[in-house]
């Protein structure tokens, strides 16, 4: 189970930021610095020097909470770069700094990613390098270097035709992302064209109502004047796919109807038309080579494993065969994801009240409306600026300033989720809108074929909750029958025998008579020794 990282909440800039409790990553370490140095710049009262003992109080971390106890009047004392250094030592795992730096060092532009986005993670990164282990960043000049090593070709190529002028960090990168976008739109250009251009090749040549006539005009007076039958014109089909033509559009990623190679689309949401049989050609590798050029994609190639055996195109199995019709059994509508979840609040004394949710993998954030907020009377929080940045399909924006915590339940009472922020916003079309947020942090993973939303944790299920089976009634109470009285026999009188009417043991009164005597002749030899010793008290 991946830990749950902490998150700083500051509202305002002129109150203390608060680091909550979780796991912290050097990501969150720079976002709290950065959270106190916006509070120190926007709150006069404090200054460097007893700011530590503000914002250590707000961190609630356990482990921290007892190093902060523990150390109070030291940390107090410490400036703000010591107090940073000292917190990453403490929170941060070890050998974070060279796994990093290695990210920094090994850093590589990928297909279809910004350039000034990947510019500014790295940049970021080795800013976090630079607050909390200066000795594992590196300088601007040699960031530049590794900048400009991991460059994608088609950007390496442009700025070789074209050198960048600028040598300072910042300027370098200004100028790398206007030549990116510039790459960017004549890549999607060309893109577009081919695009274009395998459309008009896929779709049938609409012809004229003359043109349709022409052939058959012909061919009636052909036949009037020979007195024969009209042959009837049949349009050229497609030829079917052969074994090795299949084996290379599924190697370079193409699509078995409209029989392109690099194009993103499969073949059971492809929206074209298979070509026209009258000018079709049979596919190679070098029709593979060309369209790889255009997309600005490398070449991919047929890896075969050592010792394998190469199994007979025959035994693939022929419900996998692609066929060449428009045949598609994905239904048209799919209703959503709904789940019945129980929530309560300051406003509900009783029993927690049911609720209709809504679980969204498409929303990025769990949203309230304001009716449900009010009846359940939530305390509400001022939103962030940057947080309302909902819209809808029509992409109207989803106005919203406040937000809510509350917790959501299971209506058994079985499962209950952690604290959720949740968003509100007025006119909201269903009372609760579970997105992303909820579902990672709980850890929902969602089965949309059958229709399951399981907690991997404890595995439950809230689209289909366990029906606990009704209380078996108590057994039938039956009187049992009455003890019977226990049966006392009388009992037997003792009467002794007399003693002399037993045998005498004549070895038993040899052994006695023996240890009778053996102890007078010791206490005798004992005396007389006594008396030997002490004579002078034992006078003849």
């Amino acid at each position: 189970m991946p830990p749950q990282l902490a998150v700083i909440t500051h509202p305002k800039s002129d109150r203390c930021p608060i680091l909550e409790a979780g796991t912290i990553t050097p990501l969150i370490l720079q976002q709290w610095h950065q959270a106190y140095e916006r509070y120190l710049k926007n709150n006069a009262t404090h200054t460097k020097d007893d700011i530590i003992s503000f914002i250590a109080d707000e961190m609630w971390e356990p482990i921290l909470i007892q190093w902060y106890t523990a150390s109070q009047t030291r940390i107090d004392k410490l400036t703000l770069k010591e107090y940073l250094s000292e917190l990453a030592g403490l929170v941060l795992k070890k050998g974070w700094e060279g796994k990093m730096r290695r990210e920094v060092m090994g850093a590589k532009l990928g297909i279809d990613v910004s350039f000034a986005e990947w510019a500014y993670e790295m940049q970021n990164l080795n800013a976090i390098l630079s607050q909390a282990a200066p000795a594992f960043a590196v300088d601007d000049p040699h960031l530049k270097n590794i900048l400009d090593a991991g460059l994608s070709p088609k950007l390496q190529e442009s700025l070789d035709a074209e050198p960048v002028l600028a040598t300072e960090l910042n300027a370098w990168i200004a100028e790398v992302k206007s030549r990116d976008d510039r790459v960017a739109i004549e890549t999607n250009r060309i893109r577009t064209a081919v695009t274009a251009v395998h459309t008009c090749d896929a779709q049938k040549s609409k012809k004229s109502l003359g043109d349709r006539l022409t052939p058959h005009k012909t061919a009636l007076v052909n036949c009037l004047s020979t007195g024969t039958t009209a042959p009837k014109t049949e349009a050229i089909k497609c030829p079917t796919l052969t074994s090795g033509e299949k084996e290379l559009l599924d190697i370079h990623n193409g699509c078995r109807r409209c029989r392109t190679f690099y194009i993103r689309h499969c073949t059971a949401n492809c929206n074209g038309n298979f070509p026209d049989g009258a000018t079709y050609q049979t596919l190679t590798q070098a029709d593979a080579q060309a369209h790889a050029k255009v997309a600005g994609v490398p070449l991919r190639v047929k890896r075969e494993r050592v010792g394998a055996v190469q199994t007979h195109k025959a035994t693939i199995i022929a419900d996998y065969e692609e066929s060449d019709t428009d045949e598609f059994a994905s239904p048209f509508t799919v209703s959503h994801l709904y789940a019945d979840v129980s929530l309560t609040g300051p406003a509900i004394s009783e029993f927690p009240i049911s609720s209709t949710s809504l679980l969204d993998i498409g929303c990025p954030s769990t949203v309230i409306s304001a009716e449900l907020s009010d009846k359940l009377g939530l305390r509400r929080f001022p939103l962030p600026k940057e947080e309302d940045n909902l819209s809808s399909l029509s992409e109207e924006p989803l106005w919203c300033t406040e937000y809510v915590k509350l917790r959501v339940s299971s209506k058994d009472g079985s499962w209950m989720s952690g604290t959720v922020r949740a968003k509100i916003n007025n006119g909201l079309c269903i009372p609760l809108i579970l997105g992303m947020p909820f579902l990672t942090s709980e850890h929902i993973v969602i089965d949309a074929q059958a229709r399951t939303a399981v907690d991997k944790r404890v595995g439950y299920d809230l689209m289909n909750p366990v029906v606990h089976p009704p209380r078996p009634p108590p057994p039938v109470w039956v009187t049992p029958l009455p003890t019977p009285k226990k049966i006392c026999l009388p009992k037997q009188k003792f009467v002794p025998t007399n003693r002399a009417d037993l045998p005498v043991s004549v070895m038993l009164e040899v052994k006695q008579r023996i240890e009778t005597l053996a102890l007078q002749d010791l206490l005798q030899r004992e005396n007389e020794l006594a008396k030997r010793k002490h004579a002078d008290m034992f006078p003849v």
